[in-house]
């Protein structure tokens, strides 16, 4: 949560680089002007499938939630 910020592009970087995690999604404001972007694109390492959103989508299990958002991006 807070991807398209300094602080979420780089945990997306991190992430990518540890090969035993998969980025199951990447939220935040459907006002930022990224919103909609690739992850993978908008981190720098290229295309990722992984399209940013304000909510996880339904199908993935996610195991974890890393959030760098505003309070109010949290809940």
């Amino acid at each position: 949560n807070g991807a398209c910020g300094r602080m979420g592009k780089r945990i997306l970087q991190l992430a990518h680089e540890d090969k035993s995690l998969k980025i199951a999604a990447a939220l935040d404001s459907a006002s930022h002007p990224d919103f909609g972007k690739d992850a993978g694109e908008l981190a720098g390492f290229g295309k990722l499938g992984v399209p940013v959103t304000s909510a996880l989508p339904s199908h993935p299990t996610v195991d974890a939630v890393i959030d760098f958002s505003m309070p109010e991006g949290t809940m």
